[in-house]
């Protein structure tokens, strides 16, 4: 199983210029180095600031279950009221269907529908 640690770990290798990282986190490069190479663990208080500037403030190192977690709780949002059908006989009573356009254009239904000069 990935655990965070190695999830960091890998963003931190795939970054070109760790002595920036190093110089975030307060920590020498070579101590980075030894923390990409395995041969080193970093501090949960260095973990913690290396996956917000690395994942931008959206992830959160949990050091007691080695995993990131999200910080977006975004809640579901409700639809507003469903499409309406084309206008036909079973809709002539439906004042929805009937309600004028929000930029105040009048729907247009079959009747008022008129075909060009010359089209049958």
């Amino acid at each position: 199983m990935t655990t965070g640690t190695d999830v960091i770990r890998d963003a931190v290798r795939n970054r070109r210029n760790n002595a920036v990282i190093a110089k975030h986190l307060q920590v020498s490069q070579l101590v980075l180095e030894q923390f990409i190479a395995s041969e080193r663990e970093l501090p949960k208080e260095a973990m913690q600031t290396l996956t917000e500037y690395l994942f931008g403030g959206h992830l959160v190192f949990d050091p007691d279950a080695d995993l990131l977690r999200t910080t977006v709780n975004h809640q579901a949002a409700g639809m507003a009221r469903p499409p309406v059908a084309p206008l036909g006989p079973k809709f002539k009573n439906d004042p929805i269907a009937h309600a004028p356009h929000p930029d105040g254009r009048q729907n247009v239904t079959s009747d008022a529908y008129r075909k060009p000069a010359g089209l049958a």
